[in-house]
């Protein structure tokens, strides 16, 4: 730009501003001009391609119409190199960005921001320098710890995306979030380390995706810390928790956690083909993946293995036996406790007994033990208390020998019968003299049970119930 002199018949001059369309002057001049609402034009029709209209001392900053690119004319802002004090920004604001903002010293990278009427926060958007922190992306700063409306549509029920600052979490309202993953998919990340990083990155603790490239399906993978010892906290737990679970045992039954399983035919659910594998567990062993649990249509399982219940209840049922809603029958394991002070072991007498179990008709003994908890300590010159299990008259006694030394033995011994335990003349059970407990005196003979100072012992009967 240049200046024009111009006098007038009284001698006045005028200073009448130039432009020039190349910046070493040897382009066309043109003369702005003010139109009928005063507002000063400059007739650009005749600009060349990839010259500015220059802002700022020495010209930093230009406007121009940019060619570069044979496939992509444009009108481009080029700002100067980033560097103190000129920052590459276009800052969009009212009257109260004129001053100091402090907002973006040292930034070096092309960005657009927009600062509030207070002056005191903006939203910026940049290519970003890997160098400067938060200077990359969309990036906003609020006056104070505050909520932050990152996304909102002028739509039918807007969608939301925003920050909570108490609860310092992303709310998505009113919408699904899909992601297209291809060959992605999503992850949690955390400060662990682990070396499986054939399967994730490092610091990747869950990881879901795609499970087949050609054939979808969904893998969830959970991976733990190298430094993860044995006995460690499991990995992966759900929690689903409800306020009244459903009691109802039925094919209608419903639950607090549900897996279900269908196919699908055309856009909806289909049933599952008769006999088809529903669930199943699988396990690593020696290099390979094995089946370990099936669970069909049918609800009949399959199982490599074996099965273990354990409960804390004296006499409970493990495995019943139903035909729609009558029970035909079912194993039960009850377990009695004695120990030195119970009235089996009564100082006064001498062989002693007692029914544990009263014959009852449908019960059936299967099996039985004792097992020694804690060893007995006798007074008196007695060499043992001998232990035997049997029926009181029956057809089938001392199922348990006299080998059982409830005194020498270690603790946790267990004494178990040979077989069932049933009176096969009356058909019902009769276990009326199920434990018989001896002291044998150093000199051979039997003697009176005499007061202990310790001892315990458990008694486990296996029974089935019609």
């Amino acid at each position: 730009m240049a200046f024009l002199e111009l006098e007038d018949a009284y001698g006045r001059v005028t200073r009448v501003p130039v432009f020039n369309e190349s910046e070493d002057g040897t382009g066309t001049w043109h003369v702005p001009v003010c139109d009928t609402s005063g507002f000063l034009k400059v007739a650009f029709q005749s600009v060349l391609d990839d010259v500015g209209l220059t802002f700022g001392t020495g010209g930093p900053a230009k406007i121009q119409w940019q060619t570069d690119d044979a496939n992509a004319h444009l009108l481009a802002i080029i700002f100067p190199e980033g560097s103190d004090p000129d920052v590459p920004g276009l800052v969009i604001a009212d009257a109260t960005g004129e001053k100091d903002l402090g907002f973006f010293n040292g930034l070096t990278e092309p960005f657009l921001a927009i600062v509030n009427d207070a002056g005191d926060a903006y939203v910026r958007l940049d290519a970003g320098d890997d160098a400067v922190a938060g200077s990359k992306g969309l990036y906003f700063s609020p006056a104070t710890d505050e909520d932050v409306e990152l996304l909102n549509i002028n739509v039918t029920n807007p969608p939301r995306l925003y920050w909570d600052m108490s609860k310092k979490v992303f709310y998505l309202q009113d919408a699904f979030l899909v992601i297209d993953s291809g060959s992605g998919g999503l992850e949690l990340k955390t400060n662990l380390t682990h070396g499986a990083t054939d399967l994730a990155e490092t610091d990747t603790y869950w990881r879901c995706g795609e499970l087949e490239a050609a054939d979808g399906g969904a893998l969830i993978r959970v991976l733990s810390d190298s430094g993860l010892t044995a006995g460690s906290p499991t990995l992966m737990t759900i929690i689903s928790s409800g306020i009244a679970a459903d009691t109802t045992k039925s094919t209608s039954g419903a639950a607090i956690i549900e897996s279900r399983a269908s196919e699908i035919t055309g856009s909806g659910y289909d049933d599952v083909t008769a006999d088809g594998n529903i669930w199943a567990l699988l396990a690593r062993v020696s290099g390979a993946w094995k089946t370990l649990e099936i669970t069909d249509v049918n609800g009949d399982k399959w199982l490599n293995g074996k099965i273990t219940v354990d409960q804390a209840t004296t006499e409970n049922f493990f495995a019943e036996f139903k035909s729609g809603t009558q029970s035909i029958g079912g194993f039960k394991v009850v377990k009695v406790v004695y120990d030195k002070d119970s009235a089996l072991f009564n100082a006064a007498g001498t062989t002693d007994n007692v029914e544990l179990l009263a014959a009852t008709s449908g019960r059936q003994i299967i099996a039985a033990k004792i097992v020694l908890d804690v060893q007995f300590t006798l007074n008196g010159d007695r060499t043992g208390l001998i232990v035997e299990m049997g029926e009181d008259g029956g057809d089938i006694d001392d199922i348990i020998d006299n080998t059982g030394n409830l005194e020498t033995d270690s603790v946790g011994t267990e004494y178990k019968t040979r077989g069932a335990l049933w009176d096969t003349a009356a058909e019902t059970t009769v276990f009326n003299r199920v434990i018989d407990l001896t002291a044998t005196l150093s000199g051979g003979s039997s003697g009176n049970l005499a007061s202990m100072s310790t001892g315990q012992i458990s008694v486990y009967l296996l029974t089935l119930d019609w």
